[in-house]
């Protein structure tokens, strides 16, 4: 399923598995469940440094790149995924402003964002090789 030069998406947090991804391109085949993979966009650390562009990395946090889907508008309470300093990370629609814009609550963090309706996407979870789409849920408030 991921051969090189396939485009992916690796979650940057082992601990919270899923929290937040990162889009890069598997670069080469290592063994039977690790790959080399390079980012598509610079990472920072903690202490404001870039990291390493290239890492190898276990299977277990590799995700295909989701399909795209046009969407002309979200609701208030749906889940979402939003593109923001070089990360899609999961959250939930709280406000619709104009524009069309959207303040996004971050899913697993107590932070808020502005994010135009192009930095955001329809949440969906990859489950035993296929897409699933989440639906709205009404707890992250």
């Amino acid at each position: 399923m991921f051969g090189e030069g396939t485009r992916v998406e690796v979650s940057c947090d082992r601990e919270n598995y899923g929290v937040a991804w990162f889009v890069g391109t598997i670069l080469k085949v290592i063994g039977k469940i690790n790959f080399l993979v390079e980012y598509e966009y610079p990472r920072v650390g903690d202490n404001g440094m870039e990291l390493l562009l290239k890492e190898i990395v276990d299977m277990q946090y590799i995700r295909p790149c989701p399909p795209t889907l046009e969407f002309t508008s979200f609701n208030v309470l749906d889940e979402v995924e939003g593109f923001h300093q070089n990360v899609w990370f999961a959250g939930v629609v709280s406000v619709i402003l104009p524009g069309p814009r959207y303040v996004v609550k971050h899913k697993h963090k107590e932070e808020e964002m502005v994010l135009d309706h192009t930095s955001l996407r329809p949440r969906c979870v990859w489950d035993n090789g296929r897409w699933v789409h989440i639906s709205r849920v009404l707890n992250y408030f």
